[in-house]
């Protein structure tokens, strides 16, 4: 692309140069690569993305602005990214919109998109603050609204309107943050839903009656259960793949869903390294006039579950051990690292830091990471914060986990965790850290029989 876009930028400029016509309907600007993710944009080369002028830019995105264009759908990723103009949000001719930038956003001071029905907004970085909120409540004809993003909320997120059909929120929180925020929707008549995020910490959910379709994903058990509970009215429900992974790790006495009278389809994003049939059982119980249940492909070799331990050695010198099983049950490696003495805490956290560190290493996409510590799966699961030294260890736990397609997190009786035990009580000698294939000891084989088995 960077090769071409001279020519390309040469094309554009002729062509609105020769355009002089005061009426332009539609309006369509695309280049660059589609991928606004910040990790993979730090990774990118020098020369992937097209160099512009940020200005220049800004004359092209705005050029139809001023001639009653009803639909603009931009998707722009440049090498130096300026800042979007504020211009796009106050066209009071536009029904459309649709803007995917790695562009930085400075929220306007108003609003004025009086005829807008469908808005489309992917940015790296979402403005924190009351943006989504004003910007809903700006549109008052808004029947479409989706965001995706990047995005550490300090605020509350409210999101109300009496117009919108269709909503779908797709946001990430940085690697790095610890933040969760309540989430607040009043949109008594959205008849799809599509909510995939981390950051809510509470949800305030208005009566979803008029609702026919939802999409979740979501990682934290309590938070699944609390928003699936504001969807029993829904007749079409897709749980992706981390949503049924967070209500599989459910304890039975917690398991408690609401009964969907009106659901007719249900979807499960299944995973292989899960016992996901027992949960389904629990939603077809729930679903009493359910008529089609989709179960997407499963069988996936990029599954892999890991299980850590530490152990508190003598000398200021503990050990964490790591065992990795494949999609079958069947050992991989297992792992033991030296790491000074510290609190059993902060040993348990660097059992997983290690784990994540190795997974990354051998290229894995989607892994079950499982401690027998509580206390550290729960400070991972809801993102606790604080300034102690144990802290930069979840800090690159969170970063971490960000790197992988699916990344879960579980809490392991001891009785199910024994593989682990035992390998972070290996021998390293003088090495920091040992890696081993197979063939396994009989010890090592045994007791992973029996971890599966527990």
């Amino acid at each position: 692309m960077p090769d071409s876009f001279p020519n390309f930028k040469r094309f554009v400029d002729n062509l609105l140069q020769l355009c002089h016509s005061h009426n332009i309907t539609t309006f369509r600007l695309h280049f660059g690569r589609d991928d606004l993710s910040p990790y993979k944009f730090g990774r990118c080369k020098q020369g992937c993305l097209p160099q512009l002028n940020p200005m220049h830019l800004n004359t092209w995105m705005c050029f139809p602005l001023t001639r009653g264009v009803k639909e603009l759908d931009i998707r722009a990723c440049v090498r130096e990214p300026g800042k979007l103009p504020s211009a796009l949000f106050g066209c009071p001719t536009l029904e459309v919109l649709k803007i995917n930038v790695n562009l930085h956003l400075e929220v306007p001071l108003s609003f004025c998109l009086p005829n807008l029905k469908e808005f489309n907004l992917t940015l790296p970085v979402i403005p924190d603050g009351d943006f989504a909120t004003r910007l809903v409540s700006s549109c008052p004809s808004l029947e479409h609204f989706t965001l995706n993003g990047y995005w550490n909320p300090l605020n509350p997120i409210m999101i109300s309107s009496p117009s919108l059909r269709r909503l779908s929120v797709i946001t990430r929180t940085f690697g790095s943050s610890y933040l969760r925020t309540e989430v607040v929707l009043d949109v008594t008549n959205v008849e799809y839903l599509m909510y995939d995020d981390v950051s809510a910490s509470h949800y305030c959910i208005g009566d979803l009656n008029a609702l026919v379709e939802a999409e979740i994903n979501q990682t934290v058990p309590e938070d699944t259960l609390n928003l699936l509970w504001r969807l029993s009215n829904v007749r079409r429900l897709f749980l992706m793949e981390s949503c049924v992974v967070a209500l599989h790790l459910c304890e039975s006495e917690q398991l408690k869903l609401p009964v969907f009278r009106n659901l007719n389809h249900l979807k499960l994003g299944c995973s292989a390294f899960i016992s996901w049939y027992t949960l389904l059982m629990e939603l077809l119980n729930c679903a009493p006039f359910l008529e089609t249940l989709s179960l997407p492909k499963w069988f996936n070799i990029s599954n892999y579950r890991i299980n850590v331990d530490a152990h508190l050695g003598v000398n200021a010198m503990a050990a964490v051990g790591v065992v990795a099983r494949d999609h079958e049950g069947q050992l991989i490696f297992t792992a033991t690292r030296r790491v000074p003495l510290s609190s059993p805490e902060c040993i348990e956290a660097q059992a997983v830091r290690f784990a994540l560190m190795l997974a990354k290493r051998f290229g894995y996409r989607k892994i079950w990471v499982e401690s027998d510590a509580q206390d550290v799966i729960n400070t991972i699961l809801y993102s606790n914060s604080g300034r102690l030294p144990i802290f930069s260890v979840y800090r690159d736990i969170t970063i971490f986990r960000a790197s992988f397609d699916l990344c879960v997190f579980s809490y392991a009786k001891r009785v199910c965790n024994n593989v682990a035990h035992l390998v972070a009580r290996e021998e390293v000698g003088s090495e920091l850290e040992i890696i081993r294939f197979a063939p396994f000891s009989q010890s090592i084989v045994s007791l992973a029989t029996m971890d599966l088995s527990s």
